[in-house]
């Protein structure tokens, strides 16, 4: 019977914030279509975007409800994905026509020179627009975990409660201080894109220091127990003089790692301690649903639904990377490896990476 309140309350929530998206995206679609200004218009095209696939993800929750014997009365869910799919074919039209505008023999004749300092900006836009979409949806996967924890009578609070709580008002000041940089662009000076670093352009407090600094939360360190490492002092070996002597800027484009398979996401992590890189391997390996157990150091992610599920630990089988290259008894390593009735207790979940 708890259980399907749970889930009833879930499905309230979700109808609710497919109402207010909707609601949300009708007034940008308006924005859009009023606007004169060429910036203005590009900004609102973004934010359109940025919306829809809030409500595609709103959609594919939804598919998932419908397609459930446990609810009877589907018409609700069945009235919302509609409506999510009339957005759809809206958007579609503006996608359309924005790219028809940008790519007609007339726009092409007429188009002037790329100036570099709108290039710039354009290249920043971008980056922001998909960090604070990355952000947003983390922000709703945490907030509907606090959903399914409880706080019960005279028990102490759970301490993944706790570590999403914290999460979602971390998430919440970047994604603010990152739509106050998307705001001021249009102020930059010309010295603020066209510098020596304009290959990698991010706003000032809300990139470089939160990455590194996130980065710097999951990293282990030896008080963390006995460990394979790959070593601090890292042997220099002499190679030809033709042989790139520093990172290559596309290793340091986050979009670059959404391309990369398992193993190089691993290798960068564990690699490459205490970089960029590893920051980027690890968020993009929670974006593909692995979880970093600070305790034995390992990446693990769901085979199967948990069998059992409590506020502070959840236990079923898992799949883990097996991250040592060979163990003691000579059996290789580096691989993914079954876990069968495996208890992940929240306390050691890793949950700080922006």
């Amino acid at each position: 019977m708890g259980d399907r309140r749970k889930l009833q309350t879930e499905i309230e929530r979700t109808l609710k914030k497919v109402t207010e998206g909707v609601e949300i995206f009708d007034g940008i679609w308006n924005k859009v279509y009023e606007s004169e200004n060429a910036n203005q218009k590009e900004k609102f095209e973004a934010d359109l975007k940025k919306e829809i696939k809030k409500l595609q993800r709103y959609r594919d929750q939804i598919k998932t409800w419908s397609a459930s014997s446990e609810i009877k009365d589907k018409k609700a869910l069945l009235d919302a994905r509609k409506l999510i799919e009339r957005e759809m074919e809206r958007f579609k039209v503006c996608e359309k026509e924005t790219k028809t505008k940008a790519f007609s023999k007339e726009g092409l004749g007429q188009a002037p020179k790329a100036d570099p300092k709108e290039k710039a900006r354009n290249e920043t836009r971008e980056w922001l627009n998909g960090t604070v979409d990355r952000l947003n949806e983390q922000i709703d996967e945490f907030e509907a975990d606090m959903e399914g924890l409880t706080v019960k009578k005279g028990k102490a609070r759970p301490p993944r409660l706790t570590h999403l709580e914290e999460s979602v008002s971390r998430h919440k000041e970047h994604v603010a201080r990152l739509e106050q940089d998307y705001s001021s662009l249009d102020d930059r000076t010309p010295e603020d894109f066209l510098g020596d670093d304009s290959r990698r352009i991010v706003p000032d407090h809300a990139a470089n220091l939160s990455a590194v600094e996130a980065s710097y939360h999951c990293l282990p360190t030896p008080n963390d127990g006995d460990w394979p490492r790959a070593g601090t002092s890292r042997p220099t070996v002499a190679t030809p003089s033709s042989f790139p002597t520093t990172i290559l800027p596309a290793l340091e484009n986050p979009a670059l790692f959404e391309r990369f398979d398992g193993d190089v996401l691993f290798f960068c992590f564990y690699y490459q301690q205490g970089t960029y890189q590893q920051y980027l391997a690890a968020r993009e390996l929670k974006r593909l649903h692995w979880r970093y157990h600070k305790k034995y150091h390992t990446w693990f992610a769901r085979q199967e639904d948990p069998k059992k599920s409590a506020d502070d630990y959840e236990q079923g089988t898992y799949i883990y990377f097996d991250f040592h290259i060979m163990h003691d008894d000579f059996h290789d390593g580096w691989c993914a490896r079954s876990k069968a009735d495996f208890t992940f207790e929240y306390a050691y979940l890793e949950d700080e990476l922006q």
